[in-house]
This record gives C-alpha cells, sequence and structure tokens, in this order.
C-alpha cells in the first residue's frame, strides 16, 4: 500500500470515512483528515524505530576509496539515507575491500576493531600507506581505514538506514507488503489517544501487537545456540 491507501485504510477501519469524503490525495488535506495523514507518517517512523535490528532497515553499499584515504564519511561512498554503520558479529564482518583492477577475486574482509584501537594504531605517528585491512568509526560517525590507503580499491559494507518519511501519496513504506497493516494499527492507536478514546486504544493495541508478532515471527532470523 501507498501512503494515501493507507490513510484511507485509517480512515475506514476507524469508522471516519462518510460517502463521497473519501481522501484523494494527501497533499493539502485539512481537518480530521490532516490528522489521519500525520498519525501515519508517525506511526511509520515509530515502526522502523521500534527495533534497531529490523531487515528492512539495512542497506548495502560499494564505494570507492582513492590512495590517501584514512577517514570517510557516508555521503562520499555513495550513501544518501544513513543513520549508522552495519555491525559485526562473531562469526561475520560486515565490511570487505578488493582491487578493482583484479576483481571480486581480490575481495578480503575488513576488520572491526574499536575506536580507541584505532587511534593507537593508526592515528598516530607516521606510517606507510598500505591496503586497508582494519576499519573503525569515528566520532562523526566516519568510517577509518587502516593503514592509510596507498591507492584505489573498492568497499562493500552494510549500513542502517534513516527512517523513511511518507510524504506524498505515492510514497510505498519499505516494509514488506504484507505487513502494512501494522502501521494502521500504530495509527489507530495514536488517534485513540488523541481522541482520549479508550476503547479505540485497546483496539488498536491489540491489533498492532499481533501484526508486531506476525512481523517478527516472518522477517526475523531464528537465534540458534
Amino acid at each position: 500500500m501507498n501512503f494515501l491507501q493507507l490513510v484511507n485504510m485509517l480512515e475506514r477501519e476507524s469508522g471516519t470515512i462518510q460517502q463521497g469524503s473519501r481522501l484523494t490525495t494527501v497533499v493539502g488535506a485539512l481537518g480530521r483528515q490532516e490528522k489521519m495523514v500525520n498519525w501515519i507518517a508517525e506511526a511509520w517512523r515509530m515502526v522502523q524505530t521500534g527495533r534497531s535490528d529490523w531487515p528492512f532497515m539495512a542497506g548495502e553499499f560499494e564505494g570507492t576509496i582513492n590512495a590517501g584515504a584514512a577517514r570517510m564519511t557516508a555521503a562520499a561512498l555513495g550513501i544518501a539515507n544513513f543513520a549508522g554503520w552495519g555491525r559485526r558479529s562473531t562469526l561475520y564482518q560486515p565490511f570487505t575491500i578488493y582491487d578493482p583492477a583484479i576483481g571480486r577475486s581480490s575481495e578480503q574482509e575488513l576488520q572491526m576493531i574499536p575506536w580507541q584501537q584505532y587511534k593507537m594504531r593508526w592515528d598516530r605517528a607516521v606510517h606507510t600507506p598500505l591496503r586497508p585491512c582494519e576499519v573503525s568509526f569515528d566520532q562523526q560517525q566516519r568510517i577509518c581505514f587502516g593503514p592509510t590507503s596507498d591507492g584505489t580499491y573498492t568497499v562493500r559494507g552494510e549500513y542502517r538506514r534513516a527512517p523513511q518519511i511518507l510524504s506524498v501519496d505515492t510514497d510505498v513504506p519499505i516494509l514488506p507488503e504484507q505487513h502494512h497493516e501494522i502501521i494502521v494499527w500504530r495509527a489507530v492507536m495514536l488517534m485513540g489517544d488523541h481522541d482520549e478514546a479508550p476503547a479505540v486504544v485497546q483496539t488498536g493495541t491489540a491489533k498492532y501487537q499481533r501484526a508486531l508478532r506476525d512481523l517478527v515471527d516472518d522477517i526475523m532470523e531464528e537465534v540458534t545456540l
């Protein structure tokens, strides 16, 4: 569903819609319909920020670092909707590097190290530029390579997306479509709070929690020990 369809579903589920009054565009909506537009937009923001590990909030990038590169912003690597860098796990490093003159056959992992360790190892005194083998992140969320790059390389990796903002009729949430109704039920909760209607909040909460369980069961990886 797109933004307009989500608002119309909220109208329908809340009993607000009247004969011939269905919203035809979210742009310039007035009165109660304007509030519904805002509730849907806010509900989607709240769903996105409800967990830090939603798979649909993860993105991948592939960018170029040149000779002399040590610290780069996300924008310099072609990332437009940046909120944070990918996280490593015990068995997984999310960043790799390869020589584009050779190709992916030269691809190797970049080992993530703590910032203070990076500072001591690569940001003090002078070292010989080489192919980077380690990576860390500074206080400005720049990605930092160690050692300093001695040439042009391709870096691939993962990042966390900034929350998607719905603004025009055709905007579609990046959430899997079969779970779009969770946005509507979260908006019903906001509407009930605004209207001081406990019964509406209760209904919205029950349906939201069920939709949330379905979403988690569907897209989250099972944790095994």
